[in-house]
């Protein structure tokens, strides 16, 4: 939702509609707030990113909920405090989208009861560190 996947094209027919839908959903609470907080399709919320407008990361008012699979904790508070360390236009690294070969990979073992949570940190982090990071 940081709009690097979102465009009006130049010949859209109606581009101002487009933008106000845009805008409501990132940065109007209502919108915000239906995009990331629980629904229909995610229950406990949309858990795997949070938005890039600021005041929508406040840890007092979490749009998701715990993730009993992941014990329960509050990854939203996880999220807000980590996506405030991250500069502005901070690059992403080369690798990042090589790492769900030993991230995803091993949360789907975890899922299916292969592999503990320590287990997927600890390989994971081995895995990428050794395959990618160093490499690149």
């Amino acid at each position: 939702m940081g709009g690097s996947s979102f465009i009006i094209p130049a010949k859209a027919k109606n581009p101002e509609l487009a933008w106000l839908l845009y805008e409501f959903l990132c940065f109007k609470e209502p919108g915000y707030s239906a995009v990331y907080g629980p629904s229909d399709i995610y229950p406990g919320g949309l858990t795997t990113s949070v938005p890039s407008y600021t005041p929508a990361l406040r840890a007092d008012k979490p749009l998701i909920k715990p993730v009993a699979a992941l014990g329960g904790q509050d990854l939203w508070k996880v999220a807000v405090d980590a996506a405030a360390t991250i500069p502005a236009a901070a690059p992403i690294p080369a690798w990042w989208n090589k790492s769900v070969d030993y991230l995803g990979d091993n949360l789907q073992r975890l899922m299916e009861g292969k592999m503990s949570p320590d287990d997927v940190i600890d390989d994971s982090t081995k895995k990428i560190q050794r395959n990618l990071v160093d490499r690149a």
